[in-house]
């Protein structure tokens, strides 16, 4: 899958997530939204992100730290973030932590995702630690490139479901 990812081309990356974002911004998602900030070969929703800001929606987005408890912070620009210890972009130092309690609805790459929800992720379980501090109500969409949609994957009980999974081709609800 990550090979499968790697391979894409640019533009087809850029495409593809545009047609992600634009199914993004139809859904109903609530005051308090957590958004990832795509890494590498991931399907961008910077675009959604910037709508999102645009809306006065309030976002957070994740702070990823070794060994450390998952956390979220408030999103106010994607020009003012920086580079993590873990190589990926986040919210300055300074940004003002967000409650993941406080999250309506949550949004969330993977590896792979099949048909029942079921979430594939990258090993660190930082999305399976979260969710049991999520509001009961909040909502988790899973974010990929169709290729990454399977009719079935392995699964551990911890393993976090989401609700609705979102390709550049279709919306599926679970």
């Amino acid at each position: 899958m990550k090979t499968r990812r790697a391979s894409l081309s640019d533009g087809a990356r850029r495409t593809a997530s545009q047609e992600i974002c634009a199914r993004l911004a139809n859904l109903e998602i609530g005051n308090c939204v957590a958004v990832y900030l795509a890494k590498e070969n991931e399907a961008s929703i910077d675009n959604f992100t910037n709508v999102l800001l645009q809306r006065k929606t309030k976002v957070a987005a994740p702070i990823y730290e070794k060994n450390a408890a998952p956390r979220f912070a408030q999103l106010e620009s994607l020009n003012d973030l920086q580079i993590g210890a873990l190589r990926l972009r986040m919210p300055r130092d300074s940004a003002p932590p967000i409650l993941t309690g406080e999250i309506d609805t949550i949004f969330l790459p993977g590896l792979a995702f099949d048909n029942q929800g079921a979430r594939l992720g990258f090993g660190s379980g930082w999305y399976d630690k979260v969710r049991p501090n999520l509001g009961p109500n909040c909502i988790l969409i899973g974010v990929c490139w169709d290729f990454q949609l399977l009719d079935e994957i392995p699964v551990e009980e911890h393993d976090a479901r989401v609700h609705l999974i979102v390709t550049p081709s279709q919306i599926l609800h679970v």
